[in-house]
């Protein structure tokens, strides 16, 4: 779970982002790629993690979205 959000992440951070703001379905997960992240990245980017029920508000504060998805089909 989070395979391509975290590469995602990690493309952005390597073309220059140092804030972004997550949204996931389950914060325990959010919080265990956050984690991972910032451990890798030694704390290099700004990760905040946001609550479902705030995806309205983060999106249309977005300069960019990205969505990912682990299911086979495109």
């Amino acid at each position: 779970s989070g395979e391509r959000a975290e590469e995602a992440i990690r493309y952005l951070h390597a073309s220059g982002a140092i804030r972004l703001t997550m949204v996931n379905r389950t914060r325990e997960n959010a919080l265990k790629l956050k984690e991972t992240i910032q451990s890798d990245l030694r704390g290099a980017i700004d990760l905040q993690i946001e609550d479902w029920d705030q995806l309205p508000t983060c999106l249309m504060s977005a300069d960019l979205i990205v969505s990912t998805t682990s299911s086979p089909i495109p």
